[in-house]
């Protein structure tokens, strides 16, 4: 007669092996998945909206220079011809007719 089949219990071992082998297999998936980071299309896309941010917030603050100094020149002219004309006023008041 034959020994009976001995029952065979599924062995912890086994399971992790199993396991194991199925996380080797979709292991390459989820580690792209994990990966974190900017490729480096999108870091020159960045680059080139940062540089062209910079460019145009450098043509607005230097045509505000360039305002303000045309400003402040025409000030200064203004205030010249202001002053003249006050001393040509007082001038005028102060005529005595002969």
């Amino acid at each position: 007669m034959r020994p009976a089949p001995k029952k065979v219990a599924a062995s912890p071992s086994l399971a992790l092996l199993v396991v194991t082998k199925m996380r080797v297999v979709t292991q390459p998936c989820q580690a792209r998945e994990r990966q974190r980071g900017f490729t480096l299309l999108e870091v020159l896309i960045a680059i080139v909206i940062t540089a062209m941010i910079g460019i145009g917030a450098n043509q607005i603050l230097g045509q505000a220079i360039e305002t303000s100094q045309k400003t402040r020149d025409k000030l200064e002219a203004l205030n010249t011809l202001q002053k003249t004309m006050l001393v040509l006023a007082r001038d005028f008041r102060q005529v005595v007719p002969r």
